[in-house]
């Protein structure tokens, strides 16, 4: 059998939106290419959190003889700006290729993403279309590259404009929420006024909007918001978040390709850059996209004067297909957008709807994509609108009809995306409860081997498909490590004397290299303080990374536990005495 390339991923971890999406599109893409893939969350670089500096232990497993390519993200270096120190870092894993995201390095090949293009009409945006001359940024960190680029298009741009930043009105907020909530609170306190905050991603955008709120500020009225990456939360605040759209998903499927083509000895270009678009939504003042679709489709319908094409004829579906083509890009889908126009001209001429909902509902499963939004589909139906109204016949009945079915499917794609919305919602909310049952349970373990029965009975209930728990030794042995458990594909294998007295470098082998499937781990870094546990590789459904790592917090809390447990029971504190009561 041909041997799977492993690709490697480097990560600070994957509690981020960004960094979750980004290993989604990468899981998606070495699916589609038979690939394996390790997704190291080592935390931050020379880190003085020290949760996060502890977390760099993950960066020793890696095996370099046997990584084909390993993919590394800007995150990692969050907390260090100098080159030689990237560099020393990076020369590591020589010789194997190494793609860079996010981030250049002289060395090796970087995906990036088009900073400067989206902040400029953003910003643009602000000042000519909202009259906002006032703004305060909050920014990732000093030495991070798209922290960097996003400020300086935003400084360039305001320039152009005879306007400038405010260095009081400038707060390194880390790209955390928490330290974003707090630094706006600050800038509120110093009373430097501004009626715009712009941040370098969504999730401070969202702690800034919490801290607005919390001071009695109006968003946008007082104050608008925009944040950078478009995430999924940013959708569910009110008022929604204008931001500036990267395909984050996107990116995990160009860097799977790209490294595939490095690892088949391709030549690939120094830079990859995608492109990033402004989102304007409520936090600036603007309607949705879909709004804004539909006001033309109004528009148009107000000017509709006939045409002599027939509805479902071939000049209506070519309108239909370029208005479409938008929300549609795919020509596999054309086949299932002329059955939904054939069911409503059907359903217009009968005054039925039953084909228009079944054709449309089918239409929505077999289109949809990793990152659907309900903005998709509702200006897909309103330039279906626009480019059906000039083949309508002209019969009131008819245009009623009409009318009335996309009134109709407006309705079925908003309960859909409810639907989904609530069905994430009770996902995520299920996890949590059964991660805190999980808890309970490896909190009342008193032995090693406790913890691991624990483990193994719940992975089915927490959807872990995949487990494998390495755990350090004791400080005689504190170099090697032992499989303690290792469930691959829902099946228990019960270890054995080749899992004992393992090296770093033989981990990766053990699990990885071993199994004859396709895996796609996660490797969790298990401490306590500034204590080294082990390893916890996983492969799961779709999860959230934060719940992910409550979980990793949940073993690393039991395994300590059973130690220290050991430990007091050798050390007698409570003697054996006959006179003892108790109640004293």
């Amino acid at each position: 059998m041909e041997k799977r390339p492993l690709i490697g991923l480097l990560t600070n971890d994957l509690v981020g939106t960004y960094q979750y999406s980004f290993w989604s599109g990468m899981k998606a893409a070495a699916t589609e290419e038979d690939c394996d893939l390790v997704s190291f969350n080592g935390g931050a670089i020379d880190s003085a959190d020290q949760n996060k500096r502890m977390r760099n232990s993950c960066f020793e497993l890696i095996d370099l003889s046997e990584f084909d390519a390993l993919i590394v993200l800007s995150s990692i270096f969050n907390d260090i700006s100098d080159l030689e120190r990237i560099t020393a870092f990076l020369d590591r894993f020589a010789p194997t290729p190494i793609l860079t995201v996010g981030f250049t390095h002289p060395k090796h090949p970087s995906l990036l993403v088009d900073n400067r293009s989206g902040m400029t009409d953003l910003v643009e945006h602000l000042v000519v279309e909202h009259g906002r001359t006032r703004f305060a940024f909050l920014g990732g960190t000093a030495s991070n590259p798209d922290s960097t680029e996003r400020r300086e298009a935003l400084v360039e741009t305001l320039s152009r404009h005879g306007l400038a930043l405010s260095p009081q009105l400038e707060a390194e907020a880390r790209f955390d929420f928490g330290l974003a909530r707090e630094a706006t609170k600050k800038l509120l306190d110093a009373g430097t006024p501004f009626d715009t905050l712009v941040a370098a991603n969504d999730n401070m955008a969202l702690g800034a909007m919490e801290a607005l709120r919390e001071r009695g500020k109006r968003i946008p009225d007082d104050v608008v918001v925009t944040g950078f990456d478009n995430i999924e939360d940013g959708l569910w605040v009110p008022p929604a978040l204008t931001t500036i759209h990267q395909p984050v998903y996107e990116q995990g499927v160009n860097a799977i390709q790209l490294a595939l083509a490095r690892i088949d000895g391709h030549a690939v270009a120094a830079t990859t850059r995608v492109s990033s678009v402004p989102v304007y939504r409520g936090s600036c003042g603007c309607t949705s996209d879909s709004m804004a679709a539909a006001r033309r489709s109004i528009h148009h319908g107000r000017n509709w004067q006939g045409s002599k094409g027939a509805f479902g004829g071939r000049e209506h579906l070519q309108a239909t297909q370029i208005e479409c083509e938008s929300t549609l890009p795919s020509q596999r889908f054309s086949p299932f957008l002329k059955d939904l126009v054939d069911a409503i001209w059907s359903d217009c001429q009968a005054g039925e709807d039953t084909a228009t909902r079944l054709r449309f509902q089918y239409l929505l499963d077999v289109a949809k994509t990793p990152t659907d939004s309900f903005d998709r589909w509702q200006i897909l139906l309103s330039n279906l609108r626009t480019a059906s109204l000039p083949f309508l016949p002209e019969d009131p009945s008819l245009s009623t009809a009409f009318e009335g079915l996309i009134h109709q499917l407006r309705i079925l794609s908003h309960e859909r995306a409810l639907q989904q919305m609530g069905l994430q919602g009770l996902q995520t909310q299920q996890w949590a409860r059964e991660v805190h049952t999980t808890g309970l349970l490896l909190s009342a373990c008193s032995e090693v081997e406790q913890v691991v029965e624990v483990l193994a009975r719940e992975a089915t209930t927490l959807k872990i498909t995949s487990l494998h728990l390495v755990l350090r030794g004791e400080e005689a042995v504190a170099d090697t490590h032992r499989l303690h458990l290792s469930i691959h594909a829902n099946t228990r294998r019960p270890p054995g004397d080749n899992d004992r007295n393992l090296s770093k470098q033989d981990i990766v082998r053990r699990i990885v290299h071993d199994r004859p499937f396709r895996c796609a781990f996660v490797v969790e870094p298990l401490f306590f303080g500034e204590t080294q546990l082990g390893f916890a590789f996983l492969e799961l459904v779709s999860r959230r990374g934060m719940l992910l790592d409550s979980l990793r917090g949940l073993i690393s809390a039991a395994i300590i536990g059973t130690r220290l447990g050991d430990q007091l029971s050798h050390m007698n504190i409570f003697p054996e005495r006959e006179d003892w009561d108790p109640r004293e």
